[in-house]
C-alpha cells in the first residue's frame, strides 16, 4: 500500500523526521517495504498484514499514526447523507452475498480535466488521471478505504419516475456464459459464481472489482448513478483470481471491509462534488443493509495478557493504548475490562487480538 506523506499528513500530524515514522510504523507491526521519492513527493510503500482491511486506506494509517504518538485525526470534510429505503431507481439484491448498497443519483455533472491537486495526489499514489469524476472514485476509494463505481445514469436507461413498476436494476450472480467487456476493452466470460450488477440480461459491471465499458462514464456523461457497496470477501476474491481482475478495488474488496463506511465515503465523495460545482444532488442515500453490523464487545482479563504477552501492565497503560486505537472501555473489574471494538477494526474478534494490539 502506498501512503503519499503529504496526503497523510492531511489527515493526522506527522513528526518532522520521515525515519522516526517509519521506524514507529514498523515496530506496530506495519513493515515498510521502501521508501520512494518521485517529482519531489515522498511515498511509503507498506507491507500490509492481510487482516487489517482498515490500513488499505490513508485514513488507516492516519489512525495508526494517531494512536503512536497520542493525537488526533484532523476534521474530514463530508456532506452528511439522509439514509432511505425508497428511491427514484428501484434496487433488486437477489444474493445473501451483499452486505449493503448505497447508492445516489447525481444530476447536470461537470466532466472536466482534474484539477492539479486531484491529478497530483493519484499521480503520486501511482494511478494515472482520467476525469475529474472518476479520479474522485479513486480519490475516496484510497482515502477511506471504500471502492466506489460511477455509472453513466442516462446509459442504463432507467425511468426515474417513482411510479414506474418493477425491479430495474439487479445484482446477482451470473449466468454461465455472460459476458461483460471492461472499460479496459477486455471481455469476461462469467460464471455462475461471480456477483455482477445488471438490468435485464445486461452485466452493467462486476461487483467489487471492474465496470463495464458502455455503462461507464465518459465525457459526454451527463447525469450519474453513484455506488458504494460491500460484499461477501471470498466471494470477490475468487472472482478477481478466476478472472485476473487485480484492480485496487477488488484487492480491497477481498478484505473484511466495514459496511459502515459506504455512507462515509459516499458523504466524502458528495463534499467534492458540492464544493467545486461539479453537480447537483438531493443529500438523500438509497440504503440496502439488512444486517447493520454494530460495535461488539471483547472480555480481557489480565491474568491472561500478563501470561500471554509477558508482559506485566498497569490499567492506566492499558487503557491508554486501546482508547488510542479507537476502542472503549465500557466496564471494568479487578480481573478483566470489557472493550468495545469499532467496526472499522474487523481483525479484532477475540481476546488475542486484543492482547496482540497491546
Amino acid at each position: 500500500m502506498k501512503i503519499p506523506i503529504k496526503w497523510l499528513g492531511e489527515l493526522v500530524k506527522l513528526p518532522s523526521d520521515i525515519k522516526k515514522l517509519t521506524s514507529d510504523l514498523t515496530m506496530v507491526g506495519h513493515m515498510i517495504d521502501k521508501i520512494e521519492v518521485k517529482n519531489g513527493e515522498t511515498n511509503l510503500d507498506l507491507e500490509l498484514r492481510g487482516n487489517r482491511a482498515d490500513c488499505y486506506s490513508i485514513m488507516g494509517i492516519a489512525r495508526e499514526v494517531a494512536a503512536i504518538y497520542g493525537t488526533k485525526l484532523k476534521d474530514i470534510n463530508i456532506v452528511p447523507v439522509k439514509k432511505i429505503k425508497k428511491y427514484s431507481i428501484d434496487l433488486d439484491v437477489q444474493t445473501p452475498l451483499v452486505k449493503r448498497v448505497g447508492m445516489i443519483e447525481i444530476k447536470n455533472v461537470k466532466i472536466t480535466t482534474s484539477p492539479k491537486w486531484l491529478s497530483e495526489k493519484l499521480s503520486a499514489y501511482g494511478m494515472e488521471s482520467k476525469n475529474n469524476i472518476v479520479d474522485l472514485t479513486n480519490l475516496v476509494m484510497i482515502e477511506t478505504g471504500e471502492p466506489m463505481h460511477a455509472f453513466d445514469l442516462d446509459k442504463l436507461s432507467l425511468a426515474s419516475s417513482a411510479g414506474r413498476k418493477g425491479k430495474h436494476l439487479e445484482i446477482r450472480l451470473a449466468k454461465n456464459g455472460e459476458k461483460i467487456t471492461t472499460f479496459m476493452d477486455t471481455t469476461l466470460t462469467m460464471t455462475k459464481e461471480d456477483l455482477v450488477w445488471a438490468k435485464n440480461d445486461t452485466v452493467l459491471s462486476v461487483a467489487g472489482a471492474v465496470g463495464e465499458k458502455h455503462h461507464s462514464i465518459s465525457n459526454e456523461t451527463k447525469n450519474i448513478l453513484l455506488e458504494a457497496a460491500n460484499y461477501d470477501r471470498a466471494n470477490v476474491r475468487r472472482t478477481v483470481y478466476r478472472h485476473m481482475l487485480l484492480t485496487d478495488a477488488g484487492i480491497r474488496h477481498e478484505k473484511e471491509l466495514d459496511p459502515n463506511m459506504v455512507d462515509f465515503a459516499i458523504s466524502r465523495f458528495l463534499y467534492f462534488i458540492n464544493k467545486y460545482n461539479w453537480g447537483e444532488f438531493k443529500p438523500e442515500m438509497y440504503d440496502y443493509y439488512p444486517k447493520k453490523v454494530n460495535s461488539w464487545s471483547l472480555n480481557l482479563d489480565f491474568d491472561y495478557l500478563k501470561s500471554l504477552s509477558g508482559l506485566d501492565l498497569k490499567f492506566e497503560t492499558i487503557k491508554s493504548i486501546l482508547t488510542g486505537l479507537g476502542f472503549e472501555i465500557t466496564k471494568r473489574d479487578k480481573s478483566a475490562i470489557t472493550v468495545l471494538v469499532p467496526t472499522h477494526r474487523t481483525d479484532v474478534t477475540f481476546e488475542e487480538d486484543l492482547i496482540e494490539e497491546i
